[in-house]
């Protein structure tokens, strides 16, 4: 209710950096709502609402934006809320440093369509949808695919979360003490 948001969405956590591929989703979403009359709504955090609307105005829709949130920055203590409401999380960044959205979408529950290059197939570890993020029409059709088929939405549900079972701060930590110990042949 803070960020006035729908019951359910589409989410893409975003910047205006070119890296992180909002003008694809946008393009992909625009297809989706073009061919679904109930389109789910989309969650574009991260982006200021005139970025978004100039990227929806390339799309050629000039409606898409009547489907778009834009709550802006949220707080990383919040970002659970946004994963763990959304039905899908879109991530088809060109880069990542390592990919921490996808891991904390899964850990959330919530099913991913992600890049198939960076870091984001290492992250996804088999339980993600992985798109090529230049061609927003894959994307479109990684949504479609998701949303229309119940065993696959539950089964990368349940590898997402499984998977994100890798990830954690105390595993990371450990990693680094063991580093750490090697560089200094103190193992």
């Amino acid at each position: 209710s803070k960020y006035k948001l729908p019951e359910k969405y589409l989410l893409h956590i975003g910047n205006t950096a070119a890296r992180k591929n909002t003008a694809a989703v946008m393009k992909a979403y625009a297809a989706y709502t073009g061919k679904n009359e109930d389109a789910l709504p989309l969650v574009v955090s991260g982006c200021q609402r005139a970025f978004v609307k100039k990227l929806s105005e390339s799309t050629g829709n000039p409606a898409l934006m009547n489907k778009v949130y834009t709550p802006g920055y949220v707080d990383a203590a919040e970002l659970p809320l946004l994963y763990s409401a959304a039905c899908l999380f879109l991530c088809p960044s060109f880069s990542e440093g390592f990919g921490m959205p996808v891991a904390e979408s899964m850990a959330c529950g919530t099913p991913v369509i992600t890049s198939n290059r960076s870091s984001l197939p290492k992250v996804a570890g088999g339980a993600a949808l992985l798109v090529n993020p230049e061609q927003p029409h894959e994307i479109f059709l990684a949504i479609e695919r998701l949303l229309s088929d119940t065993g696959l939405y539950e089964s990368l549900r349940a590898k997402g979360l499984e998977n994100a079972k890798r990830f954690s701060w105390v595993k990371a930590a450990e990693q680094t003490i063991d580093i750490y110990k090697k560089v200094l042949n103190l193992s």
